[in-house]
Formats: structure tokens, C-alpha cells, sequence
């Protein structure tokens, strides 16, 4: 487990859940350093991805580089599209069940924020 730096564990994370448009999106991301792009599901294209244990500890890291992070949740039903994961430098796979790899949003965060504490 990471324990996120003393001075920051007081201090809100703050999420975005994807609700309407990409362009919504990428206004709510735009002044952070490093985008994570979370997903229950295996890709075929191809760019950095990491587990949430790996990802929990770049996160700190970066937290305590005083830069600025958002994370991505996507829908339940069907999780983020092609271009909403392009928005974001690294994929984080959250493990699941390969024959129904659907998690709820409770459960997404539950399972990378875990890795924190």
C-alpha cells in the first residue's frame, strides 16, 4: 500500500466522473499535469497502462511533486470510449471478471482508492 505524503492526506482528491461530452471533459482536465483514464477492460490500442497498485504509487509521487492529477471513471454500462482514454497519459486496468468486466462506479474508485491506504 502507498500512504499518500503527511502534508496532503487532509487535503480533498478530487474526481471526475464523465457525464456528458468529451469537450466537458477535456475543460475539466485541462490544468492537470498527469490524466489517469480508469477501465475494467483489456484495449487494443496500445498506450501506458498500469495496475492500480502501480498507479497508486505514481499518483503519490506526483502529489508530492505538487502536481496536478485527475483520474477518470466512465460510465457503468460501458466504461470510457477510445477518445475519452486518449485524453489521458496513462490507463489504469482495474481487475474484473474477463467474461462480465462491468464495475460500478462505487466499485472503481473503491478498488483504486484502496491502494492509498
Amino acid at each position: 500500500m502507498t500512504p499518500l505524503p503527511e502534508r496532503e492526506q487532509h487535503e480533498p482528491m478530487t474526481f471526475w466522473i464523465r457525464r456528458k461530452s468529451s469537450a466537458v471533459l477535456e475543460e475539466a482536465i485541462k490544468q492537470s499535469t498527469f490524466v489517469y483514464a480508469t477501465s475494467a477492460r483489456n484495449r487494443s490500442i496500445n498506450w501506458p497502462t498500469v495496475n492500480p497498485e502501480k498507479a497508486a504509487d505514481q499518483i503519490t509521487e506526483q502529489i508530492a511533486g505538487d502536481k496536478e492529477i485527475s483520474i477518470i471513471f466512465g460510465r457503468e454500462d460501458r466504461g470510457l470510449t477510445n477518445e475519452e482514454l486518449q485524453l489521458a497519459n496513462t490507463h489504469i486496468e482495474i481487475p474484473a471478471n474477463p467474461e462480465y468486466p462491468v464495475l460500478n462506479i462505487a466499485m472503481s474508485v473503491q478498488m483504486l482508492l484502496n491502494k492509498f491506504f
